[in-house]
């Protein structure tokens, strides 16, 4: 049993863990106040940087990292889709 690879899990699920409940937040409130596409970015470069490390050897491990990449990459969709109808919207109003 390799303890690193439990502990690495272990923290990829607490992390992803929270991206649920924020793409939630996001889709039931079609509101993207106050969330930083930037730090969505560090979030999303950071999970690749992790995931690099598998380049020699795949393991399970990986799988949760690309989890949480597709979750924060939806959310950032979500803002950007969000920002976007919102310039419309403020356009239209003008």
């Amino acid at each position: 049993m390799d303890w690193n690879l439990i502990f690495e899990a272990g923290m990829m699920v607490c992390f992803g863990a929270s991206w649920p409940i924020g793409l939630w937040k996001l889709w039931t409130s079609k509101s993207c106040g106050g969330v930083s596409l930037r730090f969505y970015s560090l979030i999303i470069l950071g999970y690749v940087l992790g995931l690099l490390r598998f380049t020699e050897e795949w393991n399970w491990v990986g799988w949760f990292y690309l989890v949480n990449i597709a979750m924060v990459s939806t959310a950032a969709a979500l803002v950007i889709s969000y920002r976007i109808r919102d310039r419309k919207q403020a356009k239209r109003e003008e």
